[in-house]
């Protein structure tokens, strides 16, 4: 699993190398992938995928008969700040440590500010043995902004 790991980091690195200069890459990345991802479809056992969930279906599910947990990775103060309704916070570099607090048989919605911490969260907890994760898609400000989509126009 520990190869499955590095396989994750390596791409998302490699994601975020079209924004970042050849030098930054080189500083956190520790080697390439040759042919990308799609070198690993012949290999369906080193990938697993963890579903994205989008601000729309993660609402609907928290109104639904079985809600999942949501999980805040972000820091406590970003959580005391503004979360969302029910969530639990666990800040990232705490996560490891606190595994034990958190439900094996209930899906676990893990979520941050925008999606980066959220997807380290997600590998982590996968590699932990937990089955049902999903990661919102766009984190927080996504979940704002799906809100203020619904929300009524002021004044009524």
């Amino acid at each position: 699993m520990k190869r499955l790991l590095a396989l994750t980091v390596v791409a998302l690195v490699g994601g975020l190398a079209a924004a970042s200069s050849a030098a930054a890459v080189d500083t956190f990345c520790t080697g390439y992938l040759d042919g990308g991802m799609q070198a690993l479809e012949p290999r369906a056992d080193l990938v697993e995928r963890i579903e994205r969930m989008t601000a729309a279906t993660l609402a609907e599910r928290l109104d639904g008969a079985a809600p999942p947990l949501v999980l805040d990775v972000r820091t406590e103060r970003e959580w005391r700040e503004r979360q969302l309704p029910g969530s639990v916070n666990v800040p990232l570099p705490r996560l490891r440590e606190r595994l034990e607090e958190l439900p094996r048989g209930r899906q676990i919605v893990v979520h941050c500010a925008s999606g980066y911490r959220s997807s380290i969260a997600a590998s982590l907890l996968r590699r932990e043995g937990f089955e049902e994760i999903a990661d919102l898609v766009g984190g927080m400000g996504a979940w704002l902004a799906s809100s203020a989509d619904n929300a009524p126009p002021h004044g009524d």
